[in-house]
């Protein structure tokens, strides 16, 4: 099984619900459960929302 490697801006889409087309793709992929984020990612994220 290979995984995928995402970055922050999947994991906003996902969270934020803000694209009608994007959100879902995002959620799709997500939910392979084959999705790997590097640790820098999560920060960023995090940083992004605090600010949001």
């Amino acid at each position: 099984m290979s995984s995928t490697i995402i970055d922050e801006t999947v994991i906003l889409r996902y969270l934020l619900d803000d694209d009608e087309v994007l959100s879902p793709r995002a959620a799709k992929v997500i939910a392979t459960r084959t999705a790997r984020v590097y640790p820098e990612i999560i920060t960023r994220v995090v940083v992004t929302l605090r600010d949001v």
